[in-house]
């Protein structure tokens, strides 16, 4: 019985293997040269939509970018204060009357566009500080 079935099994891998040898005779060759100019060919142009990172402000004009923004809040009067900027970090120095307005100036000197810190050494002043 081992004889019949290695018998029968050898003539179905003969018939794969002419097929599959069939298939590689015919096959075209690419060179690799082809190779490189047919994937130019498929390429699309790519657009690249990167944007350049801003230069950072001097730290004089963003003083008085701080300074601008500040005074520009109608309920907090902020001639008592004074900023200075290094590096990026804001400095306030000065004195407030009320809790609302420390928040007030600490959250604005924030939100202005290039400080990267504000350091607080603002005095409670007032009736609002005791």
């Amino acid at each position: 019985m081992r004889g019949g079935i290695a018998n029968h099994l050898v003539p179905d891998v003969a018939i794969r293997a002419a097929i599959l040898g069939t298939f590689f005779c015919f096959a075209t060759p690419i060179h690799a040269g082809d190779a490189g100019q047919q994937a130019a060919d498929n390429l699309t142009e790519v657009v690249v939509g990167a944007k350049r990172l801003p230069e950072p402000d001097s730290d004089e004009a963003l003083t008085q970018r701080v300074e601008k923004t500040l005074l520009s809040d109608p309920f907090f009067y902020g001639e008592h204060l004074t900023v200075t900027t290094t590096h990026g970090i804001v400095h306030l120095e000065g004195s407030v009357y009320e809790d609302v307005d420390l928040f007030r100036v600490l959250r604005a000197a924030r939100r202005v566009p290039g400080v990267k810190r504000v350091v607080n050494e603002l005095d409670m002043d007032g009736a609002g500080g005791s």
